[in-house]
């Protein structure tokens, strides 16, 4: 099982957060989240759950059972979020164009 150090680099990369943006975000110090992420130091349940809520995940994401797993659903949620603020004429644009791709591996 990978662990949590690993799924808060991973989120927090992915979201494109330095480790100073995701310690304000979590009232946490940087030097704290440097340790979790190194491994040096295990988060508390407050932790974790600062950190989630930081990072816009579960608590669930950061303990999950498999990091491509996390990382999927990190991009999922990025893309969701950039998806939700088009408009209804560039959604249909995008969906189609997923259309087309996915199509294309056939």
């Amino acid at each position: 099982m990978p662990q949590i150090s690993n799924r808060i680099k991973e989120f927090r990369e992915t979201k494109g957060l330095t480790q100073e943006d995701l310690a304000k975000s979590a009232q946490l110090s940087r030097p704290v989240i440097s340790q979790f992420e190194q491994g040096q130091r295990t988060p508390s349940l407050k932790a974790l759950q600062r950190i989630a809520k930081a990072l816009n995940v579960e608590v669930n994401d950061l303990l999950g059972s498999s990091q491509k797993d996390s990382s999927s659903s990190a991009e999922y949620k990025v893309l969701l979020r950039g998806f939700d603020k088009l408009t209804t004429e560039d959604r249909k644009v995008v969906q189609d164009l997923i259309n087309h791709l996915s199509s294309k591996g056939r």
